[in-house]
């Protein structure tokens, strides 16, 4: 928009220079003409000097008004892309934090403890023993005992088979004695239910 402006404005400086060069022309002609009837030709020479060193004067002057607007303009419009850019700048990063803020909120969604452990309760085998229950963040230690191999992979099944819990992976199993197997498995809690 500056940019039109300044290249309107420019024009209009022209065609005025162009309008003043047209009116002493026409005053030098009808000078001349007039002149050559009264005067004698020394002054005629001098005033035609001293006309085209008007004409000199005025367009040097257009042209010095005109650079100077140019150059306020020139200034302004490069103070206008400044601002626009830092506006631009500014807009940029807010969209990154606000983009920030909304990835944070949909990652910080809490389990629900209730039905997390009601599942857990729900879906622990007979001989499945849990010994300790430890989490961080949405990630969730069980650690226990079993009579069997079998009962372990039954445990973990059902795990990954609740809608609250995203992922459950056999961490270890050790054999702890003749008739028990000791197992550690880790989950992965899902933030809101998982659609099956």
């Amino acid at each position: 928009m500056a940019l039109f402006c300044a290249e309107t404005f420019e024009k209009q400086q022209v065609r005025m220079s162009i309008n003043i060069d047209i009116i002493l022309l026409m005053g030098t002609a009808v000078f001349i003409i007039l002149a050559s009837k009264y005067c004698n030709i020394s002054y005629l020479l001098v005033m035609i000097v001293i006309i085209a060193w008007l004409s000199v004067a005025i367009g040097s002057a257009t042209k010095r008004v005109v650079s100077k607007e140019q150059r306020q303009l020139s200034t302004r419009v490069y103070e206008l892309l400044k601002e626009r850019d830092s506006a631009e700048k500014k807009i940029k990063k807010l969209s990154s934090r606000l983009e920030q803020a909304t990835n944070i909120l949909n990652m910080r969604r809490d389990p629900n403890w209730l039905n997390v452990l009601s599942d857990i309760a729900d879906g622990t085998p007979k001989s499945v023993r849990i010994t300790k229950l430890s989490s961080k963040g949405s990630k969730l230690l069980l650690e226990g005992a079993a009579m069997s191999y079998d009962s372990v992979y039954m445990f973990m099944d059902m795990l990954n088979k609740s809608e609250h819990i995203s992922s459950a992976s056999l961490m270890e199993t050790e054999k702890a004695d003749k008739d028990m197997v000791k197992y550690a498995i880790r989950c992965s809690l899902a933030g809101k239910s998982r659609k099956n």
